[in-house]
């Protein structure tokens, strides 16, 4: 979607207020939603949740937003307008009652969403000179922003150029000039949005990259159909040209409904008939949407429609567990780690074997600093040399090769096409980032980064994600951005909020592919983990992490299970979210550098 362009998937809340339970029961998210009105004197009583943890089970309620009243003062006229914001119906007709015919042509509330917390006041601009006219500012701190394509991003500060201007009329007071875009308070938009994963593929058509949306949930259509709508839309903004939709241009979406024995069917416009003449194409089309629904439609099977009528030659039916190749995560949920001893790289099941890896890597011929094993289907293991990243294959035969030559590098980083990543850190902070799959490097470019020092790089699971660990000479932070492999650049980069001022970070480790561990410490050696999920740039406050005094290195597997390097201390430290979370010790001594594949 067109940043600026109206969509037509879930525009916003009904004016008359409704309680929408999403119910467990997925029948009832196909229909249209029942609703019951609750008035906007006072804040609506939230239910119990009828699914705890479930957060689209939770009863819905929607606020009644009312007229403006004729004698409101000022500030009871933006305080109605505000609550229309919140429970205005799809057109937002009610809200646009509180401004004058001018502004209500040129109010444009589908511009983005301002998220505030609960503490607000409105301050008053009015000249006592100038009795018909009065000029209001709304006071909060910002929590987040959405774009108009639905990504949120969490933010710190204060409301910027919220002022309102109103002038008094015929009919009453009314708001001439209004900020675009919606203001919500945290409660509103919680109850009004609801997060949701898109996934698109990559490039290659290879995998799949999750894309978080805000989708506002419309008692006029079901939440799967807002979604789907929402998926042929395109990527956001934090994606851009580093995916693409198998989806074809145009198509449509005419009706999603349930069908007897569990199945979802789901109605497209004839133009995704085009998909048929590339199988590749078409698969990648039917995991995009085979993983966009097992949120939404978990147990179903979906039968997709073209116009009402079969998928030519046959049909077409798509299980949604079906698609396991496009996994994000690449990973099995119980993948091998690796970890040197006596300067030998041992590989290391969860069921406790461990044995000395063939080839290059289990002998001691090189030095092995902060290894990197690649995911494919003949494993290779890089390593950084005092003059280059080095690379041999996890098997008998073969021989250390430097595949990218350099002094001043970052540690080794795979992604899940073979290429290995690092950074060459020059001189006057300009940083190179290079990628080789055995051929001579490639240069990436990454604007961002200028005037930088980058001291580390790691690439996720899933391709096209990085995460990058850079100081512009104000202290340390956390970048994650996306690679556009045909244009050759990584784009986007934005801050985590995960360092402390004075806070050095000690290492990253990509757990899964939207998930990001951060390990840092302050200027009194205090360590802290945390963990952070990168499509909406939140912390993850569940995940439970410690730290440990003694962690030099981390790695982290998509089941949650965590490794850690003590350095000179000769221990492996293990974390194993099923028991009790605390870090236990890996039997045996002289062991370090722990690693997953492409974490």
């Amino acid at each position: 979607m067109r940043r600026g362009e109206r969509r037509t998937a879930g525009r916003g809340p009904d004016p008359r207020g409704v309680v929408l339970p999403l119910l467990a029961a997925l029948l009832l998210a196909f229909a249209a939603p029942g609703c019951s009105l609750v008035p906007m004197g006072g804040n609506p009583v939230p239910g119990e949740e009828a699914s705890s943890g479930d957060p689209l089970s939770r009863p819905y309620y929607r606020k009644i937003a009312p007229s403006p009243k004729p004698d409101g003062t000022p500030i009871e006229i933006l305080k109605g307008f505000q609550a229309a914001m919140a429970g205005d119906d799809d057109s937002r007709v009610v809200a646009r009652s509180y401004l004058t015919g001018e502004a209500a042509r040129t109010w444009n509330p589908w511009a983005g969403v301002t998220v505030y917390d609960e503490e607000k006041q409105i301050r008053s601009l009015t000249s006592p000179e100038d009795p018909n006219t009065a000029r209001l500012v709304l006071e909060a701190n910002v929590v987040a922003t959405v774009d108009d394509d639905g990504r949120y991003r969490p933010a710190v500060g204060t409301l910027e150029d919220k002022t309102f201007t109103l002038v008094k009329t015929a009919q009453g007071w009314r708001i001439s000039s209004a900020p675009p875009g919606l203001l919500l308070s945290q409660d509103d938009f919680r109850r009004i949005y609801r997060p949701l994963d898109l996934y698109f593929p990559d490039q290659q058509l290879r995998g799949l990259v999750v894309d978080r949306v805000q989708i506002p949930v419309s008692p006029r259509e079901s939440l799967i159909k807002s979604l789907l709508e929402r998926l042929l839309q395109g990527p956001t903004s934090a994606l851009g040209g580093a995916v693409r939709s198998a989806f074809p241009g145009g198509t449509r979406l005419n009706r999603v409904s349930a069908a007897e024995q569990g199945t979802l069917v789901v109605d497209f416009s004839a133009e995704i008939l085009s998909v048929r003449g590339t199988p590749t194409l078409q698969r990648a089309m039917e995991a995009q949407l085979a993983w966009t629904l097992r949120g939404l439609a978990s147990g179903r099977t979906i039968e997709v429609l073209v116009n009402g009528e079969p998928w030519p030659g046959g049909g077409l039916r798509i299980e949604l567990d079906g698609y396991p190749a496009y996994d994000p995560n690449v990973l099995p949920q119980q993948p091998e780690a690796y970890y040197v001893r006596d300067g030998r790289l041992h590989r290391l099941s969860w069921s406790g074997d461990e044995a000395v890896v063939p080839g290059p890597a289990g002998e001691r011929a090189r030095e092995l600093r902060r290894p990197a094993i690649s995911a494919d289907e003949h494993p290779k293991v890089a390593t950084l040399g005092d003059d280059g990243i080095y690379v041999a294959p996890l098997g008998d035969g073969g021989a250390w090769q430097r595949w990218i030559r350099g002094r001043n590098l970052t540690p080794p980083s795979w992604d899940r096409y073979g290429d290995v990543w690092t950074v060459e850190r020059g001189g006057e902070r300009r940083p190179v980032v290079l990628r080789s799959n055995g051929s001579p490097p490639r240069e990436v470019e990454a604007p961002g980064l200028q005037k930088m020092d980058v001291s580390a790089l790691k690439v996720a699971r899933d391709g096209v994600r990085v995460a990058v660990v850079a100081d512009d000479g104000l202290g340390q932070q956390v970048y994650v951005g996306a690679i556009d492999r045909e244009a050759g650049r990584i784009d986007g980069l934005l801050a985590l909020d995960a360092t402390a001022a004075g806070a050095e970070v000690v290492d990253i480790a990509w757990q899964d592919a939207q998930t990001l561990l951060v390990l840092t410490r302050d200027t009194k050696e205090n360590r802290e983990l945390t963990a952070w999920d990168v499509t909406d740039g939140t912390q993850l406050t569940s995940a439970g992490l410690k730290a440990d005094s003694r962690i030099r290195t981390i790695t982290a597997a998509p089941n949650g299970r965590l490794l850690a390097g003590t350095g000179g201390d000769g221990e492996i430290l293990i974390w194993d979210p099923d028991k009790k979370k605390e870090w236990m010790t890996l039997d045996g001594g002289g062991i370090d550098t722990p690693a997953f594949p492409l974490s």
